[in-house]
């Protein structure tokens, strides 16, 4: 191994001590990968979304990132050309991923498939002009794009955690609730406009024929345990926004199953 390589794989493990490793931001490491490799860098996930990115002023775009801003999606049809790569592949002529010859002239890439546990979290793709990738620049590839992966599993990690933790609030805040309290609020969140929105509870309740004091009481159940927020607007009704997204699909479930029946 370099010098040069030891010192920049240390420079990665100490952006990662920096930010905690968990927090690492994707375009953090494609910034420091493009100014090491005087490079355009791109992370993509599995579905083509910009995970992180690192335009090079001093490479040209090519089609299919141009336009492309982070979280946006890449060309369907490029990042198609990606997931058919299946292991890392270094100086690759850009015609090869469907760029015409005069688009693709003088530009030379390095694809590496970012794999966890046999899965294929997404693409860890890395173009310059004029200048092949060397056995060093290819193992710092190789380096950062492992640590991406494990970054994408932590935070997959983190979605999966957050979403037991929102289900496990759901389902404990509706064991307190009675049958009909749970009629009750679902017919209000079904009248919502989406997540958020005003009710005139007393309207409502006319409206399915249950008091208004069941439905009030059931909202403020709701409320203690997180799930919605509630705010007064006087004789405009009650403004309600939905905290929990899970919360949201479980009451409209609720709704057609105890409504429609």
């Amino acid at each position: 191994m370099s010098i040069e390589l030891l010192d920049r794989t240390r420079k990665v493990n100490h952006l990662l001590t920096e930010t905690g490793g968990q927090k690492v931001a994707f375009s953090d490491i494609c910034e420091m990968v493009g100014g090491f490799l005087n490079s355009s860098v791109y992370v993509i996930s599995r579905r083509g979304k910009i995970l992180g990115m690192y335009k090079n002023p001093e490479v040209r775009g090519i089609d299919g990132f141009k336009d492309v801003d982070l979280g946006a999606c890449a060309d369907e049809r490029l990042n198609d050309r990606f997931l058919s790569v299946l292991s890392t592949k270094e100086n690759v002529n850009l015609e090869t991923l469907g760029l015409d010859e005069y688009e693709a002239e003088g530009l030379t890439a390095l694809i590496a498939p970012t794999l966890v546990n046999g899965e294929r979290l997404g693409t860890f793709f890395v173009y310059r002009e004029d200048k092949t990738f060397r056995i060093d620049d290819i193992i710092l590839c190789e380096y950062c794009n492992m640590v991406i992966g494990l970054v994408m599993t932590t935070s997959l990690l983190a979605e999966t955690g957050e979403e037991m933790n929102k289900r496990e609030a759901i389902s404990s805040a509706i064991k307190t609730l009675s049958d009909l309290e749970q009629r009750s609020v679902a017919a209000v969140i079904h009248s919502l406009d989406g997540m958020s929105g005003r009710v005139i509870t007393s309207q409502l309740a006319s409206e399915y024929h249950v008091t208004r004091s069941v439905m009030v009481n059931a909202l403020r159940k709701l409320e203690s345990a997180r799930l919605i927020r509630t705010q007064s607007a006087g004789v405009k009704g009650t403004r309600i926004e939905v905290l929990n997204d899970i919360a949201y699909d479980e009451f409209e479930r609720i709704y057609k199953e105890k409504w429609n029946s």
